[in-house]
């Protein structure tokens, strides 16, 4: 995920590429990426007004975009959560400023530090 464009919603290109870059990216993380149970904490810097704009308006939920193995196997989480699919090879793409994150409200606890 490491320094990896943000954009304002998943682009209908579903992926930022040397072509979309500058017309899609309204920042993008930085490279400490930390692992905090399981969800992570990324910096992130906004450089775009409309994407100052969206968030002040209350978009504040986050979505990666990414491509991925899908291996179809059911286990155990962590020793509590079931799941019927492991993704591997993960490749992160973009992050995405949405309205509804799919990993719900919890994945989305903005620290808002510095100046807007």
């Amino acid at each position: 995920m490491r320094m990896v464009p943000v954009t304002n919603g998943h682009p209908p290109e579903l992926f930022v590429d040397v072509n979309n870059a500058k017309q899609l990216s309204i920042g993008h993380l930085g490279e400490n990426i930390q692992p905090d149970g399981k969800f992570v904490i990324a910096p992130l810097l906004i450089t775009t007004r409309d994407g100052v704009d969206a968030v002040g308006a209350g978009r504040i939920e986050w979505s990666c975009g990414y491509e991925l193995d899908l291996i179809k196997e059911e286990g155990i989480w962590n020793g509590v959560e079931p799941y019927d699919s492991r993704q591997t090879n993960i490749i992160y793409n973009h992050l995405a400023l949405v309205d509804e994150a799919r990993a719900g409200h919890e994945a989305t606890k903005p620290r808002r530090r510095g100046c807007g």
